[in-house]
């Protein structure tokens, strides 16, 4: 007679597999939320941007368009300290970055920056004015040592701002619902947008104010204590490089954030940050950075240019080598974008000029596994590392003058010779910055 094996509730085996399923739900609950606790603030996000409306501004040279953005960066940064903020990223260029604890600030906030530009922009020529375009959402960000990380909250809110145009103020669904009873404003539905890499379709609103909102630019520093952290920046002054710069960023990493959540998601970028801080160093390069969640930055001396390459090189087999031994869900790949020219610090800060937006635009333009570059970095080789590369073809880049000629890394077929290259040192060279 067939013996029957199938376990009731009731049998020792079967109450011991529901205790240790529910012990291990348990444990992963309370994982959670000690990374909540500790690593985490539910907090509002902006993300300001005039690259839009900055777009002439770029025509008119490196040194109006570094200015501009100077004088933006302190009236906004002033706006948004007078208004509350509870942190203000730094950096310049055309984008800020600031949380505030409070969601109906927040939107008191972005109100009170589109008025107080468009009162600065009436005493402008045409061609100076500059809107910003504005994305708010409101969720947990990830927060340690007084810097912002990639989070589901900060991507979604960045893809809402790209929704927007100069002038407009997008909010999510969820920020509309928290402030729909608040009657110093009114939320508009817009449209619902696919945005990038976030897998489920969002009902985008334009928020406005009943009563706008203005701070006095010349005033908004005075009288406030913090206004020195916002402008200690600039006491340096400002320092050029002729450098050839490395961008790399992950490809999809929002939608990793989405399906895996903050946790598990920053715990595969830093995974991924530690493997090219080693390579960009083994490679002796003088400049590393993590910025802008996943994305990292490296430069190289001139002298030095097969570092880059050979950097860019053995991240890549590094990567592919991890992705294999790797469920598909865990893997990270990556794209990189090289080229030369002038990175410009204030500071400690990167200011962004024309070359450097060259080469986040070839990184952009390259594909999950490919490695693109300019022909100015190409001269630059070796000819041992030009070898492993081919034309890729032309390509002009929005907002930048002139057509530039691209070249691909054949990263995958690069012998020994390539992957071990080293140029002759004097002496170790560590970096003379890394932000990490």
């Amino acid at each position: 007679m067939k013996q029957n094996t199938t376990f009731s509730r009731s049998h020792p085996a079967s109450q011991s597999l529901e205790e240790r399923l529910k012990q291990a739900l348990q444990k992963r609950e309370q994982i959670e939320k000690d990374y909540k606790d500790q690593k985490q603030k539910y907090w509002t996000i902006l993300f300001i941007d005039v690259s839009y409306s900055a777009k002439p501004i770029f025509e008119l040279g490196e040194n109006v368009a570094n200015t501009m953005f100077d004088l933006y960066q302190k009236m906004v940064r002033g706006v948004l300290l007078k208004m509350g903020s509870c942190f203000i990223e730094a950096g310049g260029g055309p984008q800020i970055v600031c949380c505030f604890e409070d969601p109906a600030a927040a939107v008191l906030a972005a109100g009170a920056v589109q008025t107080t530009m468009r009162d600065w922009n009436k005493e402008q020529d045409e061609i100076l004015r500059i809107q910003p375009a504005i994305g708010i959402h409101q969720g947990y960000i990830v927060y340690q040592d007084d810097l912002i990380h990639q989070s589901n909250t900060n991507n979604m809110a960045k893809r809402v701002q790209t929704e927007a145009k100069p002038g407009q103020i997008f909010v999510s669904s969820h920020m509309a619902e928290t402030l729909e009873g608040d009657p110093r404003f009114t939320f508009r539905f817009s449209h619902t947008a696919n945005l990038k890499n976030i897998p489920e379709p969002q009902d985008i609103f334009e928020a406005a104010l009943r009563t706008q909102v203005s701070i006095d630019p010349d005033t908004a520093f005075a009288d406030n204590a913090e206004s020195a952290e916002a402008t200690k920046k600039s006491i340096g002054g400002k320092v050029a490089h002729q450098w050839v710069m490395v961008y790399i960023d992950v490809c999809e990493s929002t939608k990793k954030f989405w399906s895996y959540g903050d946790r598990e998601a920053s715990e595969l970028i830093r995974q991924y940050q530690v493997l090219c801080k080693k390579m960009f160093e083994d490679n002796h390069c003088c400049f590393v950075q993590s910025c802008e969640g996943d994305q990292i930055v490296a430069a190289y001396e001139l002298d030095d240019a097969d570092g880059a390459a050979v950097a860019s090189i053995n991240i890549m087999q590094g990567l592919f080598r991890r992705n294999v031994s790797l469920p598909q869900h865990k893997q990270v790949r990556a794209a990189i974008g090289i080229h030369v020219g002038e990175m410009l610090f204030e500071g400690e800060e990167l200011v962004q000029t024309k070359d450097m937006r060259v080469g986040k635009s070839i990184q952009s333009l390259a594909t999950a596994d490919e490695i693109l570059l300019s022909k100015e970095v190409f001269s630059l080789f070796c000819e041992v590392v030009r070898q492993q590369n081919e034309a890729w073809g032309k390509k002009e880049f929005a907002g930048l003058p002139g057509e530039y000629s691209i070249y691909t890394m054949k990263w995958f077929r690069a012998p020994a010779k390539v992957t071990s290259y080293r140029k002759p040192q004097s002496g170790p060279r560590k970096p003379r910055r890394t932000t990490f």
